[in-house]
């Protein structure tokens, strides 16, 4: 009798810090397993026990499925019904994360949905539950589209980027080398800046729509050897001379760090003859990885 009594309260133990896990996150039987084994709960061998355990609590009234190899919780024993009010607020706050909140602030708070979510009832769950797969499983997609919009508003935006404010002029979205950029016109440094969408953090959008102005910023640089023979013209250039020895090629309105980094790969089959501003950031570029190696 003591034994049974002690088999049963070593199974309850087992079941209830099965379910405090459970709330925090989905588990695999390894998962389960390894649960037990750090709690100095005795070791379970085999499959079916777990499986017992699990189905201990949905007959509880959980709701427990196996989704991708593990374990989900999808409600809680007491259920919580919001008001049509609080839906709204809700949809209404999760937009705006989505919206205007950085990668890590998006995926904090889906995380945070997820376990709320557990505590709702059916009719809860399916009314705050329909913009997750729109607006918070991809977060990057989020951030594509959004800036999209926002270059097709044509208003000056306040954004944050490595943690300093720019005000800059929106113009699109592009793709290059397999990563997306935002290409905007930045007044205060009078050139254009591609930042990574995925680093760039909307502040504000601002009531004042883009100038338009009709702006400039081109560099000319010549190559040589190998490299003149094979080059292929990037978008946005164009030769402006060539010889047996070099050709002259001039872009127009590229970032100076993208430039930069691409030309620093060209080696000594690479000169910037102009402008001297672009010189200048080219040297204190180079000057900035060779002092790496001091």
């Amino acid at each position: 009798m003591g034994k049974s009594l002690m088999h049963s309260s070593d199974s309850s133990a087992r079941v209830a810090l099965l379910l405090s896990e459970l709330i925090k996150k989905p588990l695999n039987y390894s998962e389960i397993r390894k649960l037990f084994d750090d709690n100095n709960k005795k070791s379970v061998s085999t499959n079916e026990v777990l499986n017992k355990y699990i189905n201990t609590l949905r007959t509880l009234g959980l709701n427990i499925k196996r989704k991708e190899g593990k374990y989900t919780l999808y409600n809680f024993l007491v259920q919580i019904v919001l008001t049509n009010e609080e839906t709204e607020a809700f949809n209404k706050l999760q937009m705006n994360i989505a919206k205007y909140g950085s990668i890590r602030e998006i995926n904090i708070f889906y995380e945070i949905k997820k376990r709320i979510l557990r505590f709702l009832d059916v009719n809860s769950q399916n009314e705050i539950n329909t913009y997750i797969d729109q607006y918070l499983v991809n977060s990057l997609g989020i951030k594509v589209k959004l800036f999209a919009k926002l270059c097709d508003d044509g208003q000056i935006l306040k954004i944050r980027f490595k943690g300093e404010i720019h005000n800059v002029e929106p113009i699109e979205v592009i793709f290059l080398e397999n990563k997306i950029y935002l290409e905007c016109y930045e007044p205060k440094i009078m050139s254009i800046v591609k930042f990574p969408i995925e680093k760039i953090t909307l502040v504000k959008q601002q009531p004042l729509k883009n100038k338009n102005r009709m702006f400039t910023n081109s560099v000319v640089y010549e190559i040589y050897g190998r490299l003149k023979e094979n080059y292929k013209l990037k978008d946005g250039e164009r030769y402006l001379y060539e010889d047996e020895k070099r050709k002259v090629i001039k872009v127009e309105n590229e970032d100076y760090e993208l430039l930069a980094k691409r030309l620093i790969r060209y080696k000594n089959n690479c000169k910037v003859l102009k402008p001297e501003n672009f010189q200048k950031y080219f040297k204190d570029f180079t000057n900035k990885i060779l002092a790496l190696y001091e």
